[in-house]
């Protein structure tokens, strides 16, 4: 007894397969814009904090006038408390500048759509992973800024 295995039903069961992959995988890129815009504003609101001692510069003035005169390493640490929030501001703007554009042409073919489609997911999960990174370690050095900050206004007091 010989049995008849019909091949082209096969290969359908790979079609829909790859239809039902593709519809994931754009399902999954759509789910990861709103997030990358959510880590932009977070930028942005981290940005806008960092910036606001920049209103103040006239009484910051007088307080580090005041340590780098009454303490010896005062400069010092005047100077780092600058490099950090100088570094966390450059941080900050690294994690809104664009890494790579995205291919405009879109195939044709539905293999090689799939592959367009996963190389697409995957840049898109790298930018938000790598805007995560940026603002976790933004505010590990706004953190280590305002710290100091706080330690200088307390050592005026």
């Amino acid at each position: 007894m010989k049995i008849d295995i019909n091949l082209s039903h096969r290969n359908e069961y790979k079609k829909e397969n790859n239809i039902n992959t593709i519809n994931i995988y754009e399902k999954l890129i759509s789910n990861l814009q709103p997030m990358i815009q959510s880590q932009d504003n977070k930028i942005s609101f981290l940005l806008v904090l960092c910036c606001l001692p920049i209103g103040q510069i006239d009484y910051f003035e007088k307080v580090f006038k005041c340590i780098i005169s009454s303490y010896e390493l005062g400069g010092y640490l005047i100077i780092f408390q600058y490099g950090v929030w100088v570094s966390s501001i450059a941080i900050l703007l690294c994690g809104l500048v664009p890494r790579k554009y995205f291919e405009r042409e879109i195939p044709e073919d539905e293999a090689l759509y799939l592959r367009f489609i996963k190389s697409d997911y995957n840049r898109s999960m790298r930018i938000l992973l790598k805007k995560i990174f940026y603002i976790r370690l933004s505010l590990i050095f706004i953190g280590i800024w305002s710290l100091l900050l706080i330690v200088e206004i307390i050592y005026i007091s």
